[in-house]
């Protein structure tokens, strides 16, 4: 994480960009790993050693690759609706408490092919379709889908337990449980914790 700080330090504040969507053309230039791989300390570790993910040998559906175990938060790349001056460390504030970047679902496809998660959409969308959410542990790793389990206490709590790395944009990473990150009620929809939205990340 120091060199997205290093990168951001040397571009006028500006974030490293996502290239790589569902059936997109790779971009090779102007990627985040191509962008960063000059502040790095060493060979840019763009895969982690846990990732069991089959799309680095593999193709998917749209017969694209996966080219890194990380992607960076969406709600950052400039591109959504509403954020899009959000992509500049000079824009944001509670820099300490915003994450820039998760590791991404191994399995999922299109989504395990890209270089960026939608955190956006999780309201409609669980979680563990998006990142890998119980990489790190937790009870039952990804086995359960919280908002199919609205019924039983238990395994809502089961999904907010589970641990994985994630990446803070003053250049800290840490194993959390997915509740210290993202808690939601599903049925009011009003956050208890979003440490993604840099509008309302405390």
């Amino acid at each position: 994480m120091l060199a997205v700080v290093m990168y951001a330090h040397e571009n006028r504040q500006d974030l490293p960009l996502t290239h790589f969507g569902d059936g997109a053309i790779d971009a090779e230039q102007g990627n985040w790993i191509e962008q960063l791989r000059p502040y790095a300390d060493g060979e840019l570790m763009y895969r982690c050693p846990s990732d069991e993910s089959p799309y680095f040998e593999q193709t998917n559906s749209l017969n694209r690759l996966r080219k890194t175990s990380y992607g960076l938060n969406y709600y950052l790349t400039g591109d959504l609706p509403g954020y899009e001056k959000l992509n500049n460390l000079d824009a944001l504030k509670h820099t300490e408490a915003i994450v820039f970047a998760a590791e991404l679902v191994e399995s999922y496809d299109p989504h395990a092919v890209r270089d960026h998660f939608h955190s956006e959409a999780w309201f409609l969308e669980p979680p563990g379709l998006h990142v890998q959410i119980g990489q790190h542990g937790g009870p039952d790793q990804n086995r359960f889908d919280f908002y199919d389990t609205l019924s039983i206490p238990e395994e809502q709590e089961a999904t907010r337990l589970q641990r994985a790395n994630y990446g803070f944009l003053d250049g800290r990473a840490a194993t959390l449980e997915l509740e210290k990150i993202w808690d939601i009620n599903p049925l009011t929809g009003r956050y208890h914790r979003n440490k993604l939205d840099p509008l309302i990340a405390r």
